[in-house]
């Protein structure tokens, strides 16, 4: 799977943020409120750390030579204290959990 977000500019010649670069909204549809990756690549580091006992270089050096995907040893890390919150939340308050993510669909299940 591949997915270009293109960035732009505002397209108003008077805007005064014309310069600045900004995000599609569509790309708000495929990743978590001010996330930088998508549900899948999340899914697949979350799977080769904690299922596979991969560590975090191996993880950045497989995406990176497989993929062409380059994101920090330290970016990996921080997706992997949230993959750590939301299981931990799961377990310690679904209700509290549910509420939080309750405007983000596919996020938690219903049982």
């Amino acid at each position: 799977m591949k997915f270009i977000c293109k960035q732009a500019h505002c397209s108003n010649n008077e805007c005064s943020s014309r310069s600045t670069l900004i995000n599609p909204e569509s790309e708000l549809t495929i990743t978590m409120p001010r996330w930088r990756i998508d549900w899948s690549l999340f899914t697949w580091i979350e799977l080769r750390r904690f299922n596979r006992h991969w560590s975090v270089p191996q993880i950045h050096e497989e995406l990176l030579d497989s993929y062409q995907v380059y994101i920090s040893e330290n970016t990996i890390t921080d997706y992997l204290r949230k993959y750590q919150v939301m299981v931990a939340a799961w377990h310690q308050d679904l209700e509290r959990m549910r509420e939080a993510y309750k405007d983000c669909l596919g996020v938690i299940r219903n049982n």
